[in-house]
């Protein structure tokens, strides 16, 4: 994590961001995870999927997943 708030860092002042760049990794990396989540869950059979989808919804809202299901 620390390695992408210095590259973020680096980045957003190059672009002169004028934002929370703390925030603004916090929020990117959560896309950047649910996304890969969701595709990974959406390549999986549907009935391991439907498991999958099942055990992560114990752990999570799920709300990411709905479109999967």
């Amino acid at each position: 994590m620390e390695n992408l708030k210095l590259f973020f860092g680096n980045f957003l002042n190059a672009i002169e961001y004028d934002g929370d760049t703390d925030e603004f990794v916090k929020k990117f990396t959560s896309v950047v995870y649910a996304n890969a989540i969701s595709s990974l869950t959406g390549s999986l059979p549907e009935e391991k999927r439907n498991e999958v989808l099942e055990v992560l919804s114990s752990i999570t809202d799920g709300s990411v997943f709905t479109r999967y299901a």
